[in-house]
């Protein structure tokens, strides 16, 4: 991700949890980490979205998770040549799933991400339907890929071609 970020960001922040901060921080990653506002730890993406947001100021984000192993700078490059003034966030849609965690956002959303963090409502599906999303149908699945488990990792990366099978 970071990879990926670097053509396309001027500034980089990684969002995680106080366990693993140290982890991180042992890392020469020449980018901030952060942990989650205090008042939203733990509280899934949208908390670290938003904290990302406060930490660092800028008119459009790209998030994207660690996760993926496959992104490129092409797929961040596409989504912020999508960025518009009447929109508030540009989400891929592939496969008809919606990649809130792979999107750009504009700084407007900042504080309707913190009134629903303040409501108790975490989820990215209830936030996007309050805001005006360009929704960008992707064929290719590849840079989407996400490694959660031992068996994603064996089946996309353990061949050593580091190309999804």
């Amino acid at each position: 991700s970071i990879r990926a970020l670097r053509p396309v960001a001027q500034q980089m922040v990684i969002v995680t949890n106080p366990e693993l901060l140290e982890r991180f921080l042992n890392e020469p990653l020449s980018v901030a980490v952060i942990t989650d506002i205090k008042k939203y730890q733990g509280q899934g993406p949208l908390a670290g979205i938003y904290s990302a947001m406060k930490h660092v100021g800028a008119d459009w984000y790209v998030v994207l998770p660690i996760d993926v192993p496959f992104i490129n700078h092409q797929t961040i490059r596409r989504l912020c040549s999508l960025a518009r003034a009447d929109k508030e966030a540009v989400i891929p849609v592939v496969s008809g799933h919606l990649q809130p965690l792979i999107a750009i956002y504009h700084s407007s959303v900042k504080e309707k991400m913190k009134r629903h963090l303040d409501d108790g409502r975490r989820s990215m599906q209830s936030l996007l339907e309050k805001l005006n999303v360009y929704f960008l149908p992707v064929d290719d699945e590849t840079p989407f890929i996400n490694i959660n488990h031992r068996t994603d990792y064996q089946k996309f990366i353990g061949n050593r071609d580091h190309s999804p099978t």
